[in-house]
């Protein structure tokens, strides 16, 4: 599509792939088809409305499932980096911080403003992050000063809980906390109440 058009994009019918410029080949990475392909997914399962929480929601899902393909794929040669085989990184689900994106929720790099559809891209960040934890675990310490332990349930497990959340629960104005109390409810069909997922 285009010309020196570096991008790609869910048209609400089709992806639509930029042919890249200079360095930067055409986003047809596995993982970014994925991402791209999972919009549309969204929009014929919960129909998320593209702005605010819910766009943010939208735009991590589709960075997590586009991940995800790409462990399914290749998982000897897989990482947590969107975009990388075609000569940039996009973003990062286990360091948002490395591409302006925010690791917590209002935490650094947090957008409070009206474009992007309200930050969709941007703040998508503190969900990857946590499916990033949700997949592999991980201890420290985050910005606000409060200590974590998460043990991992690895990425099949935490693909197919965000898969029954999106299909299952979700609904086109759900916001965040709506998010977190649908997974919880997917952790318990999928894998039992109190069950270490």
């Amino acid at each position: 599509y285009g010309t020196s058009f570096n991008n790609a994009f869910w048209n609400g019918q089709a992806v639509v792939y930029g042919s890249g410029t200079g360095s930067i080949q055409p986003l047809t990475t596995a993982d970014i088809a994925g991402h791209e392909f999972t919009h549309g997914l969204i929009q014929k399962t919960a129909n998320l409305l593209y702005s605010g929480e819910p766009g943010t929601i939208n735009e991590a899902i589709s960075d997590i499932c586009g991940t995800a393909l790409e462990f399914h794929i290749n998982p000897a040669q897989a990482n947590w980096e969107l975009g990388e085989q075609s000569g940039q990184v996009l973003r990062s689900l286990s360091d948002p911080e490395a591409h302006s994106q925010p690791a917590c929720y209002h935490g650094n790099n947090w957008y409070y403003g009206t474009g992007d559809a309200g930050g969709v891209h941007i703040n998508s960040g503190f969900l990857n992050k946590w499916f990033y934890f949700l997949s592999q675990g991980g201890q420290g310490t985050n910005e606000f000063g409060t200590p974590y332990q998460v043990a991992g349930i690895g990425i099949e497990n935490s693909t197919a809980l965000v898969f029954h959340t999106l299909t299952a629960y979700i609904v086109p104005t759900s916001g965040f906390i709506a998010f977190r109390q649908f997974t919880l409810q997917s952790a318990i069909d999928l894998y039992g109440n109190c069950s270490p997922e």
